[in-house]
């Protein structure tokens, strides 16, 4: 597992830890879409290669020489199923944004939150715009470029399998966020990677309570992660990305490594 195993740079130390570790990165650092404009972008830019230096190793010279990293891209207000034509301009914008950072940093997976909300948009609403947007927007883009469609407010999971199904491109697939699916459904996460294991190229795993999105450390909440690493062992694909995504990050690698995870 540790050769596909990634820390969320929102996790404290997530550089050291992924140099510490030999681990990937997850780079968090644009889910704030300001941070890709002026006057933000050049210090946001400065500290994205900051912390790869770090994660690689080169300030300290203890060498991570097989450094990986995942691009999460900007979500907040971006819904591409979006009622308004004119905010679907500015999240195709964004995502385009998102898309040439990524490929300057040599990042070929990307993941973006699928943008559903409930009470705003009816699911058959939500799925005949998302099929039309993500489509479009991938239709020019390198065929080894992957894009994660995230679950964040999704109640069940058999949603984005249609989303899937229908879509039917390889290099549009899912990222599962095991944290989302325990505090937004009542769908256990074995169900959750029953259903979804066919479609995942990438998986967010951290835990809660079940009643909000805290992203603990991996024993922090009701989720059994020993269960969860063994039905992801078994539903979902061995090339399938992992990223720890606990603000306490070294806890969560603590753990794997005392279980035996990261051998």
């Amino acid at each position: 597992m540790k050769d596909r195993l990634y820390i969320a740079s929102v996790s404290t130390d997530a550089p050291k830890l992924a140099n510490e570790y030999g681990i990937g990165l997850e780079l968090d650092h644009y889910c704030t879409a300001e941070n890709m404009d002026p006057p933000l972008a050049g210090p946001i830019r400065q500290q994205v290669q900051e912390d790869i230096r770090a994660a690689s190793g080169v300030q300290t010279g203890s060498a991570n020489p097989n450094l990986r990293m995942i691009f999460h891209a900007p979500f907040n207000e971006l819904c591409p199923a979006a009622i308004d034509p004119k905010i679907k301009e500015i999240a195709s914008e964004r995502y385009e944004q998102a898309y040439c950072i990524a490929k300057n940093c040599g990042i070929s997976k990307m993941v973006a939150h699928s943008g559903y909300m409930p009470y705003v948009y009816y699911k058959v609403w939500h799925h005949e715009k998302s099929v039309e947007f993500w489509k479009r927007y991938m239709k020019d883009k390198p065929k080894d470029f992957t894009l994660c469609i995230e679950n964040v407010l999704e109640d069940e999971p058999y949603m984005m399998a249609e989303l899937m199904e229908e879509i039917a491109q390889p290099n549009i697939r899912l990222c599962l966020d095991l944290g989302h699916a325990n505090c937004m459904s009542r769908v256990s996460a074995a169900e959750w990677l029953q259903v979804l294991g066919p479609y995942i190229s990438h998986l967010h795993i951290h835990n809660n309570d079940g009643t909000h999105d805290f992203h603990g450390a991996l024993t922090d909440g009701s989720l059994n992660m020993t269960q969860i690493l063994e039905e992801i062992d078994h539903k979902v694909s061995k090339t399938a990305t992992i990223t720890i995504e606990s603000l306490d990050g070294r806890a969560s690698l603590e753990w794997m490594e005392r279980e035996g995870y990261l051998k």
